[in-house]
C-alpha cells in the first residue's frame, strides 16, 4: 500500500522535531540538531496521517533504553561535584572544574 502522506510518506525526517515542555506548556519546537530528539520527546504517531512512526522515521534510530548524547552531558553536568570528588590527591580539584566545564559547554 502506498503511503500518500506529505509527511512520513514524504519521507520527512523526524529527528527535527520534538514535543517540548517549557514553563509547564507542552508544545512542539524544532530540534536543533538530529541528535537531539530522544526516546521521551519524539513523536510516536505522524501528526498529519495518525500512522505509527518506525525507526526508519528517525533516519534509522533505534530509540531503545540507551542514553542519548544529550542525556549523556546533562549526566555528566548533575553529576560533576562527585566526579571532581574521585580525583587522585595530584590534581587540583579547581584547575580540574574549570576544564570540565569547558568541556561540557563545548559538547553542548
Amino acid at each position: 500500500m502506498e503511503n500518500n502522506c506529505k509527511l512520513c510518506g514524504g519521507k520527512y525526517d523526524f529527528r527535527m522535531v520534538k514535543i517540548d515542555e517549557y514553563l509547564n506548556t507542552t508544545g512542539i519546537a524544532f530540534s536543533g540538531s538530529k541528535r537531539q530528539v530522544n526516546n521521551d520527546d519524539r513523536f510516536r504517531f505522524c501528526p498529519n496521517c495518525g500512522r505509527e512512526l518506525t525507526k526508519e522515521d528517525f533516519g534509522g534510530v533505534d530509540f531503545d533504553d540507551k542514553l542519548d548524547m544529550r542525556e549523556k552531558i546533562d549526566r555528566l553536568k548533575r553529576n560533576r561535584e562527585e566526579i571532581a570528588m574521585n580525583l587522585s590527591e595530584n590534581t587540583d580539584y579547581y584547575s580540574f572544574l574549570q576544564g570540565f566545564d569547558y568541556v561540557i559547554d563545548k559538547l553542548s
